[in-house]
């Protein structure tokens, strides 16, 4: 019999229920439809490396020596997505000596991360930053208050919710 039960765990294991008498599985992974690669597990499991933003399902096949079963039905679809958010359209102003505010666009939603003044950090020390904000895709404004005059640049970077990172602009 073919196997039955497929899901997805943790977003990269396949999994079915096991097939009596079977000693090992045929494991088939779509992308998007199409196959991308194939496998050969001893046991109900299999855990793929998913490195490509697309939609990922796959099928399986129960061996006992010579004899394979059919194919099983095709299992639900993961979402993988790879593709770093984009900023762009960005502008700062100044009120006033201490206050102004940046406006930008971003492609995705995610967090933004942003620091004023000094060097143009690396995105993990922008990462540690105190300034995080929840953002939409579209243009976003943030008003700034507090600035010195060294305050002359502002860094930002957007992390979307698969933790894929924009440039830091």
């Amino acid at each position: 019999a073919a196997p039955t039960a497929l899901t997805w765990e943790n977003g990269n294991t396949a999994k079915w229920a096991e097939v009596p008498g079977a000693s090992s599985y045929n494991v088939q992974l779509l992308k998007d439809g199409a196959k991308v690669s194939s496998a050969v597990s001893d046991k109900n499991s299999y855990t793929f490396t998913l490195d490509a933003t697309g939609s990922y399902t796959f099928q399986v096949q129960a061996v006992n020596g010579d004899v394979q079963s059919a194919w099983s039905e095709v299992s639900g679809a993961v979402a993988v997505d790879k593709t770093a958010p984009v900023i762009s359209k960005e502008s700062a102003s100044r009120a006033d000596a201490s206050t102004g505010s940046v406006t930008f666009s971003s492609d995705k939603a995610g967090k933004l991360y942003y620091t004023v003044g000094g060097e143009k950090p690396a995105q993990d020390a922008l990462l540690g930053s105190a300034n995080v904000k929840d953002i939409a895709s579209g243009e976003t404004k943030i008003d700034l208050s507090g600035l010195g005059t060294e305050a002359t640049k502002v860094y930002l970077m957007v992390e979307d919710a698969a933790k894929n990172r924009s440039e830091i602009k």
